[in-house]
């Protein structure tokens, strides 16, 4: 389903929610850090990142579609059509309609960017029978994560590795998979540029305009608790303290103005700033 757009310059970014499901895991379990007093006052300032019950996360599975004069790029392809089978499952299979929707054919897409390469950001790649979606499309990703998680490398999660060879392999066996060892222009104000720590290879894509910029920052942070301390991690981080160096490094000071556009937040767009010291997240109006 759409999520809405937003304007940066001549390009607009639409959010695109592929699913709405309960975690499969407990908040305490997502976010070990998290000490136990402070989620009362997290549920009330971010209830729309909670589900039913003391212990859910309700969480989204937001992929971008930047659209601008220079071309169409991708930035993740969703859960895809596993995802009917993922328990706690609210809605589901959103991103091939809402291309549709946009008005965006598989074939106009130039450029798919994943961020990294957990299951839930490459289900679409491929169509039932087997052939790419995109198939005019480049395929960017990091080569640290292509090597870890082709390799099933400690600190992967056994279903990413497992879809990496269903999902992936094939692309790469067409010629259509980039690997990237560091930044890279893509054109038109987008630049992809790594923010490892989350997985070994994760990366942001930054559209800007003159003073205008939109970060989609994938899972450097995956829940607004999280952002109160970059220490805290999510149970799916590969390198902890990598991860808080990234989450420092792309918040700073937190008085910036760009708009962010996490992976599983309830609102697809936002600003992080700060108060008594801590970040929080502000929803865009």
């Amino acid at each position: 389903m759409l999520h809405g757009s937003v304007k940066v310059g001549d390009a607009e970014i639409f959010a695109i929610c592929d699913i709405v499901a309960d975690f499969p895991s407990g908040l305490r379990v997502a976010f070990p850090d998290v000490p136990e007093e402070e989620w009362p006052a997290f549920r009330e300032r971010y209830p729309d990142a909670f589900g039913p019950g003391d212990d859910v996360w309700l969480t989204h599975d937001h992929c971008y579609l930047v659209r601008s004069p220079g071309g169409v790029v991708l930035v993740d392809t969703g859960v895809g059509p596993m995802s009917p089978g993922v328990a706690g499952i609210h809605s589901s299979g959103g991103l091939p309609p809402s291309l549709e929707e946009i008005g965006v054919g598989t074939e106009d897409v130039g450029t798919v960017v994943f961020t990294h390469l957990h299951f839930d950001h490459f289900g679409w790649n491929l169509t039932a029978d087997g052939g790419p979606t995109f198939p005019k499309a480049r395929h960017v990703v990091h080569r640290a994560d292509w090597d870890a998680f082709g390799s099933g490398a400690e600190g992967t999660d056994p279903l990413s590795v497992g879809m990496f060879q269903q999902r992936l392999r094939p692309l790469d066996a067409e010629g259509l998979v980039d690997h990237i060892d560091g930044s890279i222009d893509l054109g038109g104000g987008i630049e992809v540029s790594p923010a490892p720590g989350h997985t070994v290879g994760h990366v942001v894509v930054t559209v800007s305009s003159g003073e205008d910029r939109m970060v989609l920052s994938g899972d450097v942070v995956n829940h607004p608790a999280q952002l109160a301390d970059p220490t805290w991690r999510e149970v799916g981080d590969m390198d902890l303290e990598a991860a808080a160096a990234s989450r420092r490094t792309l918040f700073g000071d937190g008085e910036g103005t760009a708009l962010f556009a996490p992976a599983h937040f309830p609102e697809p767009f936002g600003r992080v700033t700060t108060e008594s010291g801590r970040y929080v997240w502000t929803p865009a109006s």
